[in-house]
């Protein structure tokens, strides 16, 4: 998805596919950012210190990049634009089913929905 969408970033991509590029890849940077900060900082921050503020912090930009991308996802093919080609609607197609697949696996990882317990209903 990532190299994908950084190609359809140039200004001859058709524009609906470069905005789900746009959008994606930022998606993509939330997501990986959370999950990245939830990994090295998590137990420290989270346990030891027994923060709460910044633990919420990243998993809600993780819970934005799930969201930017199931969004994009369900975007792209509810507005079927005219491309100028197959190679620019497979390259939209893919960068779709890569987002919604993100979406996908955060959920069977439970990764989506968990916050710290203080957030808890």
């Amino acid at each position: 998805m990532l190299i994908t969408a950084l190609l359809q970033l140039r200004g001859e991509a058709p524009a609906h596919v470069g905005h789900l590029a746009r959008w994606s890849l930022l998606g993509f940077v939330l997501l990986l950012g959370g999950l990245l900060a939830e990994w090295q900082w998590g137990v420290e921050f989270g346990i030891v210190r027994g923060a709460v503020l910044v633990p919420a912090l990243w998993r809600l930009a993780l819970h934005a990049g799930v969201g930017v991308l199931l969004w994009q996802g369900i975007r792209f093919f509810r507005v079927r634009a005219v491309t100028s080609g197959w190679i620019s609607s497979a390259h939209g197609l893919l960068i779709a089913v890569a987002g919604l697949a993100m979406v996908v696996v955060m959920m069977a990882w439970r990764v989506v929905g968990a916050f710290p317990p203080w957030f808890q209903w």
